[in-house]
């Protein structure tokens, strides 16, 4: 992409589409890859679209206060943030009224804002268009996929300038609330509320009929001023970067709001200091590692005895269903329900677990983060079952010998906690494989087992899947590892 004689940063104009992975992909999963799509940047060592997953679960209250969302910070060069997110989903420029033209990456919500000249210096980044209050997190999607999850602590569209400069506040550093009236009769622009201390800062805009025209504002107070901001303005977008300058290139220099009068005003109506944090700023996405997960049965705060009812009311409405209403799907969790009220659940599952990579996997809309502690689709039954020995419950191990086709399920059961690998042995070793003893056999097994679901049951009973007719315990299975 080019404009006039400047060079971009995303050397690709058209965005490339990624093949489906496999032909078997339920509707949810076509639908969230079929969407995928952005810009590539020629760097070298990227990782592919298979190698890249979620880089990391952040905070947006914490990037307030500490001017980080995980690595992510104004310091990183443009080399760094796409290794860290991966390749934008678009590229633009645009020009910023405290900035004036910026090259912008586009990962959804987040927007990145580099300089427009090599080497592109990353002036600030940005989280915009925040959703309606009641959202728990944003999934930050490059073009190869979800690459970060953002919990919004309660920072939603419904956050007003009291609560922002309450939490602007703890960053420690000197605040500054800067308001510069842009609309008029000839501009459809609206004005700013910029809070801000040091790097981080929360802008709000407003149109300036609703707070009865600029001509008026050089008569209010700024305690009349800040109550009319406080009444009328919206959020505009979270911010990290080059701190804003009073000199910024706007036709109009911005009014500076004292802060103590405006502490004297907050106070007189009861609100938010820098003290205090509004009650309605609280996490609200539940992290469960899988460790934990594998012992219990329990993924956070769903488990077997939730109704179909209970489950909605957690997690939403369903992603889709297979059998309505029995089969409900959230993305890679799914759940079985009894038929006749109360729709009681049989089981749930993570499926395609084989694709689990990176650090963690998001589950129902980022409702529930996966910490998956080194573990992946591609592990091997050895390495769940040496974390799965740790607990207090027995391990055994249930298998299959091949099928004429090659084809074998194994299945490491602990209580009513499933995990399930198959796959088929290559041809050239079929034919070998009945002459082998038992330990020799499950060295086999181990060596092309493909993790494929992780089951919880209501009830500890028969395997899910019925063709397993061998069984031996966690400690014999190991031990024919040797």
């Amino acid at each position: 992409m080019k404009m006039g004689t400047i060079v971009s940063p995303c050397p690709y104009d058209a965005a490339a589409r990624h093949a489906l992975q496999s032909a078997s992909l339920r509707r949810s999963a076509i639908l969230r890859y079929a969407s995928m799509g952005g810009y590539l940047p020629h760097f070298a060592g990227l990782r592919t679209a298979q190698e890249f997953r979620v880089a990391a679960i952040v905070s947006l209250m914490k990037l307030l206060e500490i001017g980080r969302l995980g690595q992510l910070h104004a310091g990183v060069s443009l080399r760094d943030a796409a290794a860290l997110l991966g390749p934008p989903v678009s590229c633009t420029e645009r020009c910023e009224p405290l900035h004036g033209k910026v090259w912008v990456w586009h990962y959804g919500e987040l927007k990145l804002m580099f300089g427009i000249v090599t080497p592109w210096p990353l002036l600030f980044f940005a989280v915009e268009e925040l959703p309606a209050a009641g959202e728990a997190t944003l999934i930050v999607d490059s073009s190869l996929g979800p690459a970060m999850v953002i919990e919004l602590d309660g920072i939603d569209e419904a956050m007003r300038p009291t609560d922002a400069l309450a939490l602007v506040r703890r960053r420690g550093e000197p605040t500054q609330i800067l308001y510069w009236p842009r609309g008029g009769d000839d501009t459809p622009e609206p004005s700013l509320l910029i809070i801000a201390a040091g790097d981080v800062a929360v802008s709000f805009k407003v149109w300036d009929d609703e707070i009865g025209g600029n001509a008026e504002l050089a008569k209010l107070t700024d305690a009349e001023l800040w109550h009319a901001l406080e009444a009328n303005a919206s959020i505009d977008r979270v911010m990290c970067g080059m701190p804003a300058a009073i000199d910024s290139g706007l036709a109009v220099l911005p009014r500076r709001l004292g802060l103590p009068l405006y502490s004297v005003a907050l106070r007189s109506k009861g609100a938010a200091t820098a003290e205090s944090v509004p009650a309605r700023v609280v996490p609200r996405t539940a992290r469960v590692r899988l460790s934990d997960f594998l012992a219990t049965g329990r993924l956070g705060p769903v488990d077997c005895g939730l109704s179909r009812n209970q489950v909605a009311a957690m997690l939403g409405p369903p992603d889709g269903w297979i059998e309505f209403p029995t089969y409900w799907c959230y993305g890679k969790l799914e759940f079985s329900f009894d038929p006749e009220r109360p729709h009681a659940m049989h089981f749930f599952q993570i499926e395609f677990a084989d694709g689990l990579s990176g650090d963690c996997e998001v589950l129902a809309g980022g409702k529930i983060v996966l910490e998956l502690e080194g573990l992946s689709g591609g592990s091997h039954p050895t390495d769940f079952l040496r974390i799965m020995s740790d607990g207090a419950r027995p391990v055994h191990v249930i298998y299959s010998r091949p099928s004429n086709n090659g084809t074998f399920v194994l299945q490491i059961v602990s209580g009513s906690v499933i995990v399930i690998f198959d796959f088929e042995f290559p041809d050239e070793i079929v034919s070998d494989l009945a002459a082998l003893d038992e330990a020799a056999y499950l060295r086999q097994c181990d060596r092309f087992a493909r993790l494929d679901s992780i089951y919880a049951l209501r009830k500890p009973g028969a395997p899910v899947r019925s063709d397993t007719k061998f069984a031996v315990t966690a400690a014999a299975y190991l031990a024919a590892m040797t």
